[in-house]
């Protein structure tokens, strides 16, 4: 089992490193939100190294989750959903309202398939980088939400 978590874990700690490709992607289009899509897409790389510290071995050995909830195939379906968006974003006519609708789509799944809340362990620091992922996904959603209705309100 421990060897079917760390192999998870990785493909999530993947799918931060592509979401932060995708918002550095977004920095590098809307250059006038550049700042805006960096600091998400800094962040994005962050929780990909926290999900990697939880991996480490003394770490995971402490960690307790739902197999069920973990199913590799829907994290590589949710990666190849991010590769779809990346090759969008380059190729297609993309808006600003379209990026912050699509981070928004992203940050609201993630939260919605509450990987981080079915992971327990016993471990200060694994539950303080559970919690520290928990946290992060509620504050991208908000920062992207705030940003949408900011824009929704100067149009």
């Amino acid at each position: 089992m421990q060897e079917k978590m760390r192999e998870i874990m990785e493909l999530m700690a993947k799918n931060e490193e592509k979401v932060s490709e995708l918002y550095m992607s977004y920095a590098d289009k809307f250059v006038d939100n550049y700042n805006f899509w960096l600091m998400l897409s800094e962040e994005e790389t962050s929780h990909a190294a926290w999900i990697r510290n939880l991996n480490n071995p003394v770490l995971s050995e402490t960690l307790v989750f739902d197999e069920k909830r973990f199913a590799p195939e829907g994290i590589l379906l949710f990666s190849e959903y991010l590769v779809q968006k990346l090759k969008e974003v380059r190729e297609t006519d993309y808006t600003f309202q379209k990026a912050l609708n699509t981070a928004l789509d992203i940050e609201n799944a993630l939260i919605e398939k509450k990987w981080f809340d079915t992971i327990n362990s016993d471990s200060a620091e694994a539950r303080i980088n559970l919690d520290r992922l928990r946290d992060a996904l509620i504050k991208h959603k908000n920062k992207i939400t705030q940003t949408l209705a900011d824009l929704k309100g100067s149009v």
